[in-house]
């Protein structure tokens, strides 16, 4: 068997922390899942409750911890979650962090998904701990957990992108890149920018239309009837900003970024947009 490090998956309940989990138990690798609440696939014995604002539970589920996958909620309180999570992770000996960021992030950025992810890699620079950044494009699952019920429904989805190019990679890609990375004794790089492929929001229509076999719309809404969509749905009013802010910088085309860092990691380029389509077909028909 090999001697694989002690491996933590932090925000186990997300969408790719799920699916993290999964490959590690397929390939019979050894991990503890962190978060509130336990996983309904995880047994009991590799769970461990923790909150990032608990500073004492945090460092109780780090223990013993050689390697962790950082995975920070999209929070105002991300600063103050990372520097707890730091301390936590310097007081109990953890020799590693692999961090999920998005492209872009910086600490002097005035966009503030950018910004709060930038500060958080300073942070865990400035710890001295070794780290892995993994600036991950747009999921391409976002489409089935934000607009799966207008695509079944209305057959179409709303956004104000304009005609602009946004890169979007599947989370099957990017769980399979983090899984892969956690295994690893020791890093080449300390981040990588791991994308999938850029389209228009009428090329993804036309995609949709075309594996679906239905015709299915994007409409370009106003910037500002989004945003009030957004606050009436009960969106909290930091979350619309932050969703507001990288709207328009996907409208002036900052998030078209193209790299062969999946490539390079596994062999292989990753999927593209009518793959996803294919193997997520149920959360796009309308039940019957």
């Amino acid at each position: 068997m090999m001697n694989y490090p002690n491996i933590a998956i932090t925000a186990a309940t997300g969408t790719l922390g799920t699916k993290v989990q999964n490959r590690l138990y397929d390939n019979g690798v050894p991990f503890v899942a962190i978060s509130r609440n336990k996983p309904e696939n995880i047994q009991k014995d590799n769970f461990r409750s923790a909150d990032f604002l608990d500073l004492q539970k945090l460092k109780m589920a780090l223990e013993g911890v050689d390697t962790v996958f950082f995975n920070v909620p999209l929070s105002p309180d991300m600063e103050q979650m990372t520097e707890n999570f730091v301390k936590a992770a310097l007081d109990v000996g953890v020799k590693r962090i692999i961090k999920l960021s998005v492209l872009n992030a910086d600490s002097k950025s005035e966009v503030n998904l950018w910004k709060w992810h930038g500060i958080s890699e300073d942070l865990i620079v400035e710890s001295g701990i070794e780290h892995l950044f993994l600036r991950s494009a747009n999921f391409m699952q976002n489409f089935q957990n934000f607009y799966g019920e207008t695509i079944r429904h209305d057959g179409a989805f709303y956004l104000p992108h304009g005609n602009a190019k946004v890169n979007l990679i599947d989370v099957e890609d990017l769980a399979e890149v983090v899984s892969f990375l956690l295994t690893k004794k020791s890093f080449d790089t300390d981040m990588y920018q791991l994308t999938g492929h850029s389209y228009t929001k009428n090329e993804i229509a036309s995609i949709f239309t075309n594996v679906l076999g239905k015709e299915i719309f994007y409409v370009d809404v106003p910037e500002d009837v989004a945003e009030e969509s957004m606050l009436d749905s009960g969106m909290p009013e930091w979350m619309v900003e932050v969703f507001m802010q990288f709207n328009k910088k996907c409208k002036e085309g900052k998030v078209d970024i193209n790299t062969d860092h999946v490539m390079k990691i596994l062999g292989r380029g990753p999927h593209y947009f009518n793959t996803y389509i294919k193997n997520n077909s149920n959360h796009f028909i309308p039940e019957e």
